[in-house]
């Protein structure tokens, strides 16, 4: 005699009524053991497509979450750069990783736009003199002294001493740091704008519109009448400012880079490119390039 295993659950369903309207009742069996492995197969079967469809849903959903979070970062340090970068009046440090400037004593803590620095009766915000040193030869030769725009040290402070560096930079740990330098002081602490820097590079670009750039766009080798490349393309470079010389009316040193005073006259806009890799894949996770021209560059250079 053959037994089957079943599990009941003992409920009476109603079946029909009968010829006189009552209700007819059966005893109805739940699932068999062979109904139960059926299912749960063709369960087991669905879950894979359904797994890897979440899985690859979590998955889309974290790195977009970490895209948007790159990009707000990226994005709140730009503002920064590009601020504090319009500001710039002369570069004194110009390398690819790394740039230092001096900025006007409006970027110091503390400044008073509604002051009155001198005592002259004019208002900081529209004195073209905030320390009223414009006869003060001897200072002005040192580049200390005169109108604001060639006065390194017009906060009447701290005399002698250039008002404001900034710095950028790419240090070790990977992280892009802004810091100042106020008065000479030194540089104080380091704000990091952001982590997991993949790329940092600055480019740094003359224009033929200027005086300094229209002598030097010969192109790659530095020399006139050659037709190489780069040559009277518009674009000055820093290959050509740097392999420019005397002889061919530039300042070059002829090493490629942009890494003397003389050079660094002809500099009008930066190129800055930044990637960041924010879970350290080895895939960039958001970018930002942007190209400024600081207007105070070339105007402080012409006094």
């Amino acid at each position: 005699m053959t037994h089957k295993i079943v599990i009941w659950f003992k409920q009476r369903m109603p079946l029909a009524k009968d010829f006189l309207g009552q209700t007819m009742w059966h005893n109805c069996a739940g699932f068999t053991v062979t109904n139960m492995m059926v299912v749960s197969i063709i369960l087991g079967i669905l879950a894979i497509p359904v797994a890897r469809y979440l899985t690859r849903a979590l998955q889309g959903i974290t790195t977009e979450t970490r895209k948007a979070k790159s990009q707000d970062a990226l994005r709140n340090a730009f503002a920064k750069l590009e601020t504090d970068f319009m500001d710039m009046n002369e570069i004194t440090i110009s390398e690819d990783q790394r740039i230092e400037f001096m900025m006007d004593s409006y970027r110091m803590p503390g400044y008073r736009a509604k002051g009155d620095l001198d005592g002259d009766g004019i208002l900081n915000e529209v004195d073209a003199d905030d320390d009223n040193d414009l006869t003060d030869f001897t200072k002005i030769s040192a580049g200390m002294g005169g109108y604001d725009h060639q006065d390194n040290d017009d906060d009447a402070i701290d005399e002698g001493h250039v008002d404001v560096y900034c710095r950028y930079r790419l240090n070790a740990n990977n992280e892009l740091i802004r810091e100042f330098n106020y008065n000479e002081a030194g540089y104080g602490k380091a704000e990091v704008l952001a982590e997991n820097i993949m790329e940092f590079q600055l480019t740094y670009l003359g224009s033929k519109n200027e005086e300094y750039g229209f002598a030097v766009d010969l192109g790659e080798d530095g020399l006139p009448g050659t037709g190489d490349a780069g040559e009277q393309d518009g674009k000055i470079t820093a290959i050509e400012i740097s392999r420019v010389t005397d002889a061919n009316d530039g300042h070059g040193n002829g090493n490629d880079v942009i890494d003397t005073p003389e050079e660094r006259l002809y500099i009008v806009s930066i190129h800055v490119h930044v990637v960041q890799d924010l879970n350290k894949d080895g895939r960039s996770d958001f970018s930002l390039d942007t190209e400024l021209a600081p207007p105070m560059l070339t105007i402080k250079r012409r006094f």
